[in-house]
C-alpha cells in the first residue's frame, strides 16, 4: 500500500472503527493482531487505523504498535 494522501472527509465512523477500537480496548495492538482478531485483511485494517489516528481515537505508540486513546474509549461507550 503507498504512502499517497488519504482524503478522510468524505469517510464517517462505521463498524470496522468499532471493530478495531474494541480489539484495542483489550490492550496495545499491531495490524497483524487486529486483522485476525477481526477476521479483516491487512491492508482494510492499516486504512482503518489511519482514519482513527486521523481522528485521534488511536495512537501509533511504537513502530506499528498502536494503543486507544480516550476519546477512543469513549467512541466505545
Amino acid at each position: 500500500m503507498s504512502d499517497s494522501i488519504v482524503n478522510f472527509d468524505n469517510v464517517e465512523y462505521n463498524e470496522r472503527h468499532q471493530d478495531v477500537l474494541s480489539v484495542l480496548a483489550d490492550g496495545r495492538g499491531t495490524i497483524s493482531l487486529i486483522a485476525d482478531e477481526t477476521g479483516t485483511t491487512r491492508p482494510h485494517i492499516k486504512a482503518e487505523l489511519q482514519w482513527l489516528v486521523h481522528h485521534d481515537l488511536v495512537k501509533d505508540v511504537a513502530d506499528g504498535v498502536f494503543e486507544i486513546t480516550a476519546s477512543g474509549r469513549d467512541m466505545l461507550d
